[in-house]
């Protein structure tokens, strides 16, 4: 009878640690995936000089510096747009003043900073705010042809972040959280079994 509570109370323990298990692989599975999916995205050149300025592509970018500001996002008052480069073309990149930050403090002697992103197609607004800081800085205009041959016709936008994939990520959770409540009954049952213990033996002492 003893051996059979003793296993009952242990049930809690394997029920824990088989739903931390299955969590660890589930989170372990999100992280190949993003991985996969950052292996698998496209160099921001490529898309701009051999697939026509596609947009809406997983793209990366190495930095070698952050040239310029343009231009605050519109959308969000955190990123600015800046005209970037990786030590061979200009490119045109939004970041946010935590990822700025983070770039400004890089030591380039390691090599470039590489960001990740999603091409954007440059609208019209964006080319005419570029456009006019060009001319008021070199005192010439750019034609729309000048413009995509010097900075592209998408730019990288750092805020499409490759994201772990929401299934994975919440089953990760879920059985994250049931493991550690099956581990703090399991904690507490062995606690009240010891002071259940305890006063058994005192009762039997007094005797």
């Amino acid at each position: 009878m003893h051996r059979k509570k003793n296993f009952k109370q242990y049930i809690f323990l394997i029920l824990s640690l088989i739903c931390l298990v299955i969590s660890s692989v589930f989170l372990l599975i999100n992280t190949y995936k993003i991985h996969k999916k950052e292996q698998e995205s496209i160099y921001l050149n490529e898309i701009i000089e051999h697939q026509n300025n596609r947009p809406n592509v997983n793209t990366y970018l190495d930095l070698y510096a952050i040239e310029t500001y343009l231009a605050k996002s519109t959308l969000n008052p955190d990123v600015s747009i800046y005209l970037v480069s990786d030590d061979a073309h200009y490119y045109l990149a939004t970041l946010n003043t935590a990822l700025y930050n983070k770039i400004k403090e890089y030591d380039f002697n390691k090599g470039p900073y590489r960001i990740y992103g999603k091409s954007i197609s440059v609208d019209n607004t964006l080319k005419n705010i570029i456009m006019n800081a060009y001319s008021t800085s070199t005192g010439e205009t750019l034609t729309d042809k000048e413009f995509i041959k010097l900075y592209g016709g998408v730019y990288i936008d750092t805020s499409f972040k490759i994201t772990p994939s929401f299934p994975f990520i919440t089953i990760s959770i879920i059985l994250g959280i049931i493991g550690i409540i099956f581990l703090i009954i399991f904690l507490i049952t062995k606690l009240l079994n010891k002071k259940k213990i305890s006063q058994t033996s005192v009762v039997i002492n007094k005797k």
